[in-house]
């Protein structure tokens, strides 16, 4: 047979609206019987013409459905209400119905049973999808069969062939004895006849399967905690009737024992049986999905968090505020044990459903501090908090619409670059590492030595090492090719996380690994065009040497001011009030003591050569060919041009634009007004920290729906601010993926509280309502 797996369970009792509540309700072993509310006593719209019952599809038939790959999952369910009287009448007048309100199934006491409502779901699919898809699996179906009673003396009295046969072709179909099982639900109607059947079926099957002791085996109704949660539901004191011959079938199940009477070699299994009037039977066999020793190896935090990497983002979501809040006080009281989970599987679990409404977002490395960030951050909703709430904490009461939540991604360009840059996503992520790997090796045909090496390798032994390394970083025919590879890679973290350009644009020579975002370019072509392009500056620069000055005052002044100074040239618009100057040694100082004299701040910029000026005019001829021999194809989405701040779709006009890309300013600020111009509110800058975020901001001062957020910190954090990153854009809306942050060896679902739904009331008529 094909194992299934149960790998989702819900329920709706006047008691317990959840599965959740539920399973908190039943342990306490409590009673719960009420009156029927008067108003489901008009029932006359239930029996208007036109109005039938839906069909009803079996258990049976669906796990019969995916066995012959009909179908790859099933949904199962049931639903009971008492909208009319008619069967609290038949079944009273029949003596079905207990007398004294209570149910004593296999009691020498019993009288009968008593009606309740509710509804149940099950959620099944064939055991390997289910793992393949790392589904969680709270039981495995091991074998199910069904049978009738045929030509039964009466359709109310059951008889023992029917509910035999049921269990035969269940275990023959489980291929497992029913020695194995430990514990055995009855369907125990308790009445006389229900029960005299069921004891003697059971009794016949032992008689048939002879077991070495039946006390082995417990045996009690209504329990439904035995294979998912390794525990038997309080019973009732029973007394067996002493006709029934319990003791040589199965030992009754007696107060609050809790042990399912199984080794801990094998899965603990069970039995069901269920029966409908009309002599239907059906007996399943479910047992418990057991961990491998790997998994039960990353089943506490300690060893778990060895063996992956935080930090992790934890996305909890619900339909509304308040749903919210009732959802975080759920997910605590889940974690509000000795033994935590590890937070990784916490991540995972949370992460793998789809985000709701009301969302807030965590950052986290392990459990620990996950559990105290979460109850501050109940305490900060409470209050009214929202937005950035501090200590790796984001929260919205609803996401950004699509259209104000658009993505700009930003790459900075040259001076960015720094020692072992996005070190933390090259240890993190293969996929980076792959990137580096591919790109890396199509660069170093050129330059020599691997540009992996070169930022990851082994930290310098001495200072001297470190300056020397420094210099060859900043190497003009180094820092391009390095820049765009790294850039590259981490835009495809960024892509497998969820997160993907609607616009891209790049300062300076980051404007090529924005049009690799934007599908100008493939990736090996942008490598191979950046050391060529490095190469040429390399021999343009060395026809003289230059600097770069930047003034903090508007282009206009800036003009006046380096009128009649000679060799110096306006290099970069960044925002309103800063202009960046490119000239020679002479002309530089000659601006700057211009500047102070006007009371003008200036700082020098720590490069070799005057960028973005005509003295590299002799490498755009060198640009022209590299550009003629490259496949360059249409932006598959808006890309920005700094050389004219305008969006450039047209291959012939980047392959212009970008001969002379090093010779004219950089117009950063044009470009930021045209991509918000374009839609875009959300500005991301990939690599280099915040330097252009300062700049973005000051451009769009007046504009109040404006976000920036950097995925790499100023320094090394382990990650932190791209993870930070991740959890600010889920909470505006993007669809993150927090289970990508999770290393596959850790990827375990947990049984962890679900966000409830937005429930209504509804129904037919006013008079008529279900819930």
């Amino acid at each position: 047979m094909n194992d299934m797996a149960i790998i989702g369970l819900g329920c709706h009792f006047p008691c317990a609206p959840d599965i959740r509540a539920c399973w908190k309700l039943l342990p306490s072993g409590e009673r719960r019987f009420a009156a029927v509310p008067r108003e489901r006593r008009n029932h006359d719209i239930f029996h208007a013409p036109g109005n039938r019952p839906a069909p009803h599809t079996a258990y049976t038939d669906q796990v019969a459905q995916l066995r012959q790959g009909a179908c790859r999952i099933a949904i199962v369910g049931g639903v009971y209400l008492s909208l009319t009287p008619d069967s609290m009448v038949g079944f009273s007048q029949l003596r079905a119905l207990s007398a004294t309100g209570g149910c004593r199934p296999l009691d020498e006491r019993a009288d009968g049973f008593v009606l309740g409502e509710g509804a149940d779901v099950v959620v099944i699919r064939p055991l390997s999808d289910a793992l393949a898809a790392g589904d969680h699996v709270y039981a495995v179906i091991k074998g199910i069969g069904a049978a009738d009673d045929g030509a039964s003396p009466w359709p109310l009295v059951p008889t023992a062939d029917g509910r035999l046969r049921a269990m035969r072709r269940a275990y023959e179909d489980a291929g497992v004895a029913p020695s194995s099982v430990g514990f055995l639900e009855a369907h125990g109607t308790g009445t006389a006849a229900g029960d005299r059947a069921e004891v003697e079926a059971l009794g016949r099957m032992r008689t048939e399967c002879p077991d070495d002791d039946p006390r082995l085996c417990h045996l009690a109704s209504g329990n439904a905690l035995v294979v998912p949660h390794r525990t038997i539901v309080p019973q009732q004191d029973t007394t067996p009737h002493p006709e029934r011959g319990m003791a040589a079938v199965a030992r009754p199940f007696r107060g609050t024992d809790t042990d399912a009477g199984t080794d801990t070699d094998t899965p603990r299994r069970a039995a069901v049986s269920s029966s409908a009037s009309g002599g239907t039977h059906v007996h399943g066999v479910p047992e418990e999905r057991r961990s491998t020793p790997r998994q039960l190896a990353e089943g506490t935090g300690d060893s778990a968090h060895s063996a992956s990497t935080g930090p992790f983002l934890v996305l909890l979501s619900a339909g509304s505020p308040e749903l919210l809040d009732e959802h975080i006080g759920d997910v605590l009281d889940a974690l509000d044990t000795a033994d935590r989970p590890p937070l990784a599987a916490v991540a995972h679990t949370l992460g793998a459903r789809d985000p709701l409404k009301a969302r807030l977002a965590i950052v986290a490395t392990d459990t620990e501090a996950f559990v105290q960030r979460l109850r501050d951050a109940r305490e900060q909703l409470l209050a009214g908090a929202r937005g950035d709430l501090g200590d790796g904490a984001f929260a919205a009461d609803a996401p950004l619409p699509a259209a104000r939540r658009r993505v700009a991604f930003l790459f900075p360009g040259q001076g960015s670059q720094q020692p072992g840059m996005m070190r933390d996503l090259h240890e993190r992520f293969p996929a980076f590492r792959s990137a580096v790997a591919v790109l890396g090796s199509v660069a170093r045909r050129d330059l020599g030595f691997d540009l992996a090496d070169l930022l990851y390798g082994e930290p310098p032994a001495s200072p001297r090492d470190a300056e020397e390394a420094r210099q060859r970083l900043n190497a003009t025919h180094v820092c391009q090719p390095l820049l765009g590879t790294v850039q590259i890679a981490a835009t495809r973290v960024l892509t497998d996380c969820g997160v993907t350009p609607d616009l891209a644009l790049g300062h300076s020579a980051g404007e090529f690994a924005a049009a690799a975002a934007a599908g100008a370019l493939t990736h090996v072509d942008t490598v191979r065009l950046l050391v060529h392009r490095g190469a040429a500056l390399r021999r343009a620069e060395s026809c003289f040497q230059g600097g770069m000055l930047a003034v903090q005052s508007d282009k206009e002044t800036c003009r006046r001011l380096i009128d009649g100074i000679d060799g110096v040239w306006l290099a970069c618009f960044n925002q309103p009030r800063q202009v960046v100057v490119s000239g020679t040694a002479e002309g530089l100082a000659a601006l700057r003591q211009a500047c102070a004299g006007a009371g003008i701040v200036t700082a020098a910029l720590d490069v070799s050569h005057a960028f973005h000026s005509p003295r590299l005019a002799s490498a755009e001829e060198s640009m022209r060919s590299a550009l003629a021999a490259r496949q360059i194809s249409g932006p598959v989405l808006p890309f920005v041009s700094c050389v004219n701040g305008k969006v450039c779709s047209d291959p012939d006009r980047l392959r212009e634009l970008w001969t002379r890309h090093a010779s004219t300013p950089v117009h950063f600020s044009d470009a930021v007004h045209t991509a918000y111009d374009q839609g875009a509110r959300v500005f991301l800058q990939v690599s280099g920290g915040s330097s252009l975020l300062t700049s973005v901001r000051r451009n769009l001062a007046g504009h109040g729906d404006v976000y920036v957020i950097p995925a790499d910190g100023e320094a090394p954090d382990g990650g932190r601010t791209f993870t930070l990153a991740l959890a600010r854009l889920a909470v505006l809306g993007a669809p993150v993926d927090p289970c990508a942050l999770v290393p596959r060896e850790s990827r375990r679902l947990l049984d962890l509280p679900v966000a409830r739904l937005d429930t209504r009331s509804s129904g037919t008529s006013r008079t008529a309502r279900c819930w």
